[in-house]
């Protein structure tokens, strides 16, 4: 089993490296293998981690939720060669959740709630939230209730933080 030897296992991942990076000099990469070889980077598989390469091909399959979804981490957490960028984590979440990616959706949810990256705004964690529940994420079950005793809480806005502004 390669993974119970790292020597073992790092001389397949060097391989198909080796053969990912083939198929890519060749005009035959998608978006599929823009993200592994961002996987591959950011994880030190088959060669030393890469922070900026990593980020270079995960913004190469956009059109991939796990590609987003692993930009909105690295920006959240930050990493070697990488500040936290807490603004740039809630966009690259949103693109993934917006994907149907329900840990994007549940940590965006979390973000809104705790104002993390922007504003608070508990309709939004809890729009995100409902979202990642849909999908069966117990975390985001448990939140959403926690969001709608929070919101239910709120006072009602009185009408004239309701009514339009008047134009002048």
């Amino acid at each position: 089993y390669v993974a119970e030897n790292k020597e073992t296992a790092q001389r397949y991942y060097k391989a198909a490296l080796s053969g990912f990076l083939e198929l890519e000099s060749k005009d035959q990469a998608d978006d599929n293998l823009y993200y592994k070889l961002g996987a591959m980077y950011k994880n030190g598989l088959g060669t030393e981690i890469d922070i900026p390469k990593a980020i270079e091909y995960f913004e190469k399959s956009t059109e991939n939720m796990w590609s987003t979804y692993q930009l909105g981490r690295l920006y959240l957490f930050g990493a070697e060669e990488l500040e936290k960028d807490k603004e740039k984590a809630v966009e690259w979440y949103r693109k993934a959740a917006e994907q149907g990616h329900m840990r994007a959706q549940f940590n965006l949810g979390s973000m809104y709630e705790n104002g993390e990256g922007g504003s608070m705004d508990l309709a939004e964690a809890a729009k995100w939230y409902q979202l990642a529940a849909d999908q069966g994420h117990e975390k985001a079950k448990q939140a959403l209730e926690r969001v709608r005793g929070r919101l239910a809480e709120q006072p009602a806005p009185t009408p004239d933080q309701t009514a339009p502004a008047e134009s002048t």
